[in-house]
């Protein structure tokens, strides 16, 4: 650390993680200018931080608390849902800047006029399929339709399961009811492009009453439940 015309300035790149969060935070609090890069991964705050010379990137789970922060000299990439007042006062003083943004974003950050790079869990997204993703938009057909696999897993993923019965194409291979009373099915379907039939097992909760929707291999429900849990067989004396 460094005083120069009166301010405390760090020279170099800051990587900071769950490990050493306190010790960056010891060693930053009253630095206001970071000549690098700045990388957040843990829950941080850098109260007298000003300005960073380099990239600044928050990833997922992260948060950064810096009041005072306004520029940043390189990319600013936000993987995280931050505090609105720093990401306004972010776009404001650096929308020139290159920016990867991620679906945890606020809507006023994400409906700006702006060239943006468009994450959602690490994968990249073209505007408007990360929009339909986002929202929740797609059909479970047009899901399975993406052709980018890992832009398919993901939209999988953030999709709601219960469209999973809008298929056109649905069988059930196998239908009986739980000791709760609930239904459980193994369902089944296709999808154009793909060889082998995806297969699910339809179930619920018995202490939430959420419904779900597991990818499995097996035509039975006791086979499909059985292996929800990493076992061939296996008998349920209790369940929660």
């Amino acid at each position: 650390m460094k005083k120069i015309n009166n301010k405390f300035i760090y020279r170099g790149d800051v990587k900071i993680t769950h490990d050493n969060a306190k010790e960056w935070a010891d060693k930053l609090k009253d630095i206001q200018l970071i000549t690098g890069d700045l990388s957040i991964n843990s829950n941080t705050s850098l109260p007298a931080l000003k300005s960073v010379g380099g990239y600044l990137s928050i990833y997922s789970n992260a948060s950064l608390k810096a009041d005072s922060l306004k520029s940043v000299g390189g990319y600013l990439s936000i993987y995280s849902k931050i505090d609105e007042k720093l990401e306004k006062r972010l776009w404001n003083n650096n929308s020139k800047n290159k920016w990867n943004v991620c679906d945890l974003c606020s809507d006023w950050l994400l409906n700006q006029d702006k060239d943006f790079t468009y994450h959602i869990n690490d994968i990249i997204f073209d505007k408007n399929l990360f929009t339909a993703v986002r929202l929740g938009n797609l059909s479970a057909a047009q899901v399975f339709e993406i052709k980018n696999m890992e832009q398919r897993r993901v939209a999988y993923g953030k999709m709601e399961k219960a469209k999973m019965t809008e298929l056109p194409n649905l069988k059930t291979l196998d239908e009986s009811k739980d000791k709760y009373g609930f239904v459980q099915r193994v369902i089944s379907f296709t999808v154009e492009g793909f060889k082998d039939a995806f297969l699910f097992y339809n179930c619920f909760c018995p202490s939430t009453g959420r419904e779900y929707y597991l990818e499995t291999k097996q035509k039975t429900c006791e086979a499909a439940k059985a292996k929800s849990f990493g076992f061939n067989e296996i008998e349920f004396t209790e369940e929660w």
